[in-house]
């Protein structure tokens, strides 16, 4: 099966850095069996946002930093697609 034959894998990337968004859409551009479509979002409101409008096979998440966090609770719920009880 080729590229072209693949369905697109939905993917939301919660990173806040333009610059890695970039070097990640490049990186997935390189995968011979499989073609992505990423929705970036910078912050937990935006995520939320995000899986508001729509269906994603695959959520990357940043890697939690000082400074930066995603609370575990968010997290735990984002892992096992409670979407529903999130709130800010």
């Amino acid at each position: 099966m080729n590229r072209t034959e693949n369905r697109q894998i939905q993917v939301l990337l919660v990173e806040d850095n333009p610059g890695d968004v970039r070097l990640i859409r490049e990186l997935l551009k390189e995968a011979v069996s499989a073609e992505f479509n990423i929705t970036p979002a910078g912050d937990l409101g935006e995520t939320l946002e995000r899986l508001s409008e729509g269906k994603f096979d695959v959520i990357l998440l940043e890697q939690i930093r000082a400074g930066i966090s995603i609370p575990a609770n968010y997290v735990a719920k984002l892992s096992v697609g409670n979407f529903d009880t999130i709130s800010m």
